[in-house]
C-alpha cells in the first residue's frame, strides 16, 4: 500500500514538472495583476472619532415621567440618527466649502448621500460609538469626521441646556404664582379663621393649610435653585481623537 502511494505521488510530480509552465504562467498573471492593482487603484483612508455618551442624567426639577431611564442601545440608535441627519451634514458640507462646486438641489443631494454613504458608525460597550469617514484625500477624512463630531456635540449641548432651562422656567412661574397670589392672602386668611372660628376642625384646617402652602415655597425654592445650578453647568461628552 505504501509503494502504491509513493509511485502515486512520483506520477503526479512528473506531470507536474513536465506541465510547469501551465501551472506557472497563470500563477504569474494573478500576481501581476494584483500587484498593478495595489499600485494603480486609488488610495483609500479613513479617519476614526470615538465618542464616549455619558448616562442621562435625571433633571432634579423635571417630571419623573420624563426622566426616566432609557434603554442606552435606543439612545445609542437615536444618536446615530442625528449624527447622519441632514441638517448636521449640511453643517459639515457648508463649513469645509464642499459645496462650492454644487449647481443645483439635485447635485446637492448625491453630495450628501456620498458623505452620508462613506460615514460609518459603530457601538463600542455601553457608552462608546465610533464615526468613521473614509475618503481619498487624508486631510479631507480628517476634517469631515471631525466637523461631523462637532457639529454632533453642539447639536446635543443645545438641546440639553433648552430642556434645563425650560424646567427652570416652569419653576419660576410656580414660584411666582405662590409668591405673588396664593401667599399674598391665604397665610392672613388662615390666621385671621385660627383666631376668630369657635370650632377645632375650621382652626387645625386653617393651620394646616398655611403649613402646607409654606412648605410647599420651600421646596419650589430649594429645587429652583438646585435646577439653576444644574442648568449652568455644561453637559460633557467626551471625545477620544483615534
Amino acid at each position: 500500500m505504501l509503494d502504491q502511494s509513493n509511485s502515486d505521488f512520483r506520477a503526479y510530480y512528473q506531470i507536474f514538472l513536465r506541465n510547469r509552465k501551465l501551472f506557472m504562467v497563470p500563477f504569474v498573471v494573478v500576481f501581476c495583476l494584483v500587484s498593478l492593482s495595489i499600485l494603480f487603484f486609488p488610495k483609500v483612508y479613513e479617519s476614526k472619532t470615538v465618542v464616549r455618551v455619558q448616562k442621562k442624567q435625571p433633571n432634579p426639577i423635571g417630571d419623573d415621567r420624563l426622566v426616566r431611564e432609557e434603554k442606552l442601545t435606543a439612545r445609542l440608535k437615536t444618536l446615530e440618527q442625528m449624527v447622519l441627519s441632514r441638517p448636521l451634514l449640511s453643517q459639515t458640507i457648508r463649513k469645509l466649502n464642499l459645496d462650492k462646486d454644487v449647481d443645483d438641489a439635485e447635485d446637492m443631494e448625491k453630495l450628501l448621500q456620498k458623505i452620508r454613504g462613506g460615514v460609518s458608525i459603530k457601538v463600542k460597550g455601553d457608552e462608546l460609538f465610533s464615526v468613521g469617514y473614509e475618503h481619498s484625500n487624508p486631510e479631507q477624512a480628517m476634517q469631515v469626521v471631525t466637523t461631523i463630531v462637532n457639529n454632533f456635540i453642539d447639536e446635543n449641548l443645545s438641546m440639553k441646556r433648552d430642556e434645563a432651562f425650560a424646567s427652570v422656567d416652569f419653576i419660576q412661574k410656580q414660584r411666582s404664582f405662590l409668591e405673588n397670589h396664593l401667599m399674598a392672602w391665604v397665610p392672613e386668611f388662615a390666621k385671621s379663621i385660627i383666631e376668630s372660628a369657635e370650632s377645632p376642625f375650621y382652626q387645625n384646617l386653617a393651620k394646616a393649610t398655611s403649613a402646607f402652602l409654606e412648605e410647599n415655597h420651600q421646596v419650589v425654592c430649594s429645587v429652583l435653585e438646585t435646577g439653576q445650578q444644574h442648568s449652568e453647568k455644561h453637559v460633557e461628552i467626551n471625545s477620544l481623537r483615534v
